[in-house]
């Protein structure tokens, strides 16, 4: 049992938040009916709008370095930084990930 004197801030990330807040009478009143739920804050908002952020991560081996390792020279990278601020191109822009 946990007693709080003041307030309790409770989040479940991005899926689980908007689940709490209904479950805790937060949201649409004709939604939270349906389940049984009083309304105590009538905010039609909770749980709309949900995106997915596909992510995939790819593991692959080269034959050799690429153009990763080519490029992240310090002196090649330095004269990229340049050309990418002042073209808004180059390999300094688009760093990949991995």
């Amino acid at each position: 049992t946990v007693i709080a004197r003041k307030e309790v801030q409770l989040s479940g990330g991005v899926i689980n938040t908007p689940q709490l807040l209904m479950l805790s009478g937060i949201g649409a009143p004709d939604e939270l009916a349906a389940h049984g739920i009083q309304t105590r804050v009538n905010l039609p908002a909770v749980g709309k709008n949900l995106q997915d952020h596909v992510s995939v991560i790819l593991m692959y081996r080269r034959r050799g370095p690429g153009p990763f390792l080519h490029n992240m020279r310090a002196d090649r990278i330095g004269l990229d930084f340049a050309k990418t601020y002042l073209t808004g191109r180059g390999f300094s822009g688009d760093v990949p990930g991995g």
